[in-house]
């Protein structure tokens, strides 16, 4: 009120005022509460006989696809999640031998109110045939066709007895490097007759990254739009006149013991697909197995370019840069060696 006491008899500032009696309006209608959060409670149920599923694996994901949170049920099936207000969310629950389930809900702009969502999960069977939604839970093999790949040293992973050694090695490499958010999948050989592979693939997020193969700076390297980075009036011209290409890379590490040749290519929604569909952590099945001296660890990379933000993101056949090269402007590579 006093601000619009202050602008009477001031038709000068008529226009000022009631844009800023319009903006709270605007601000209070919007149901945006800083510090708003709610509750999720939910339980993961067999679909069929409607009991708790114990040792699900409960992943919440935000609205640009991102695994935020993460949880295992208890005996109950119970799982829980803190969550903002007024956001989009998705909760994807698995586990070994079932069929995944995934639901999508909104979140109020009610502080502390509780949401309840359960999740149903179908058992399958592993039998000569298995289901495509099982399929998923595993890296494709063989592998799709990648811009670039390197075998990498055994000399890099001395020391190392199981996969859980050799997963421990990669993980801090990228860790130290930005590549917080990377998830692990078994292999599977995509035969009308099934079969586990000995071994598991690595996965990084998507990141931007240059031309050179070295990361965009960190406010643009996670970004899913084209941006470019403008660090000089040189940047700055081209940015404004010119439509310059952005460049996207996921990193697989394959730790296998078997021969294999790509067919198959593999489209950036497939690739960012595989960190929804991996795991935050090794299997311990996976995690206690021999690294063997039959094993390589492979670097595979898949690299994007999209031309326009509202076109197709085509896959670079080949890179214009070698599997070492990206692994050396990534950093991975000369933290690998020093390690």
């Amino acid at each position: 009120m006093s601000k619009i006491l202050f602008c009477n008899n001031r038709f000068y500032k008529l226009v000022l005022c009631t844009l800023l009696i319009l903006n709270q309006f605007v601000y209070s209608q919007s149901g945006i509460i800083e510090g708003c959060k709610q509750i999720l409670n939910g339980h993961v149920f067999n679909k069929v006989t409607m009991e708790p599923i114990t040792g699900a694996a409960v992943s919440l994901i935000d609205e640009s696809g991102k695994i935020i949170g993460y949880y295992i049920t208890n005996q109950s099936g119970d799982f829980s999640f803190v969550l903002e207000c007024n956001k989009n969310y998705s909760l994807l629950g698995r586990k070994e031998s079932y069929r995944e389930d995934i639901e999508s809900f909104v979140t109020t702009n009610v502080s502390n109110q509780e949401q309840k969502v359960d999740l149903y999960l179908e058992l399958v069977l592993v039998a000569s045939y298995m289901p495509p939604e099982v399929m998923d839970y595993f890296f494709p093999w063989p592998p799709p066709i990648a811009s670039a790949k390197i075998s990498l040293s055994r000399e890099l992973f001395k020391g190392c007895n199981t996969f859980s050694d050799v997963q421990f090695k990669l993980k801090n490499a990228l860790e130290e490097n930005g590549y917080e958010e990377i998830v692990y999948m078994g292999m599977l050989e995509d035969l009308s007759n099934p079969r586990k592979l000995n071994g598991f693939a690595t996965v990084t997020k998507m990141e931007q990254i240059n031309k050179n193969g070295s990361s965009k700076r960190e406010k643009h390297r996670w970004s899913a739009k084209v941006s470019n980075d403008i660090s000089s009036i040189s940047d700055y011209i081209q940015a404004l006149f010119f439509t310059r290409p952005g460049y996207f890379r996921v990193i697989v590490f394959v730790v296998v013991d078997e021969q294999f040749n790509s067919i198959q290519k593999a489209s950036r929604e497939d690739a960012l697909e595989w960190l929804i569909r991996g795991s935050p952590f090794l299997e311990p099945e996976l995690a206690n197995s021999k690294f063997t001296e039959n094993h390589e660890v492979i670097s595979l990379i898949y690299e994007y370019r999209l031309n326009k933000n509202k076109e197709a993101a085509l896959l670079s056949m080949p890179s214009e840069l070698s599997g070492k090269k990206h692994l050396e402007k990534s950093k991975i590579l000369g933290t690998l060696n020093k390690n």
